[in-house]
């Protein structure tokens, strides 16, 4: 099979057509996300998608049990909440009320912030829109 030289430049621009979208999307969010490694052979689904979720709170292992108060497991679901980060901040306050964690709720920009990097790696690594998560009971505070 003959190589054709265009499809190597087409690969080429393509992949810097990516980084130029990744860096302006982290100069406009202020986000620097390294990727998240997929190598489903060795992780679990729940773990990738709970990388992906860390890398959108800043490695805030207590933000994913607030999001989860919300029912969002992946960064698709913490995505759409680009748009209203008010309303989240409402569900999950209401849905913490009826718990016993004692977990500091974040202001509406910080939530807002998190929808934005999950939107970011949602953009810079599409294959994570194909994850879904299995649900997942919060840890009990007792």
């Amino acid at each position: 099979a003959a190589i054709n030289p265009q499809d190597s430049s087409q690969e080429t621009s393509q992949a810097e057509r990516r980084a130029a979208r990744a860096a302006a999307a982290e100069a406009r969010f202020g986000v620097v996300q390294s990727p998240i490694q997929l190598n489903t052979t060795t992780e679990t689904q729940d773990k990738v998608i709970d990388d992906a979720l860390l890398s959108c709170v800043q490695d805030d292992r207590s933000a994913l049990d607030l999001l989860r108060l919300a029912n969002i497991a992946t960064p698709r679901d913490l995505a759409h909440w680009r748009q209203c980060p008010d309303i989240l901040r409402d569900i999950i306050q209401d849905n913490l009320s009826n718990t016993d964690i004692t977990i500091a709720l974040p202001d509406t920009s910080t939530l807002g912030s998190w929808a934005n990097a999950a939107a970011l790696l949602l953009h810079n690594q599409p294959e994570l829109q194909d994850f879904v998560a299995r649900p997942r009971l919060l840890p009990s505070s007792s």
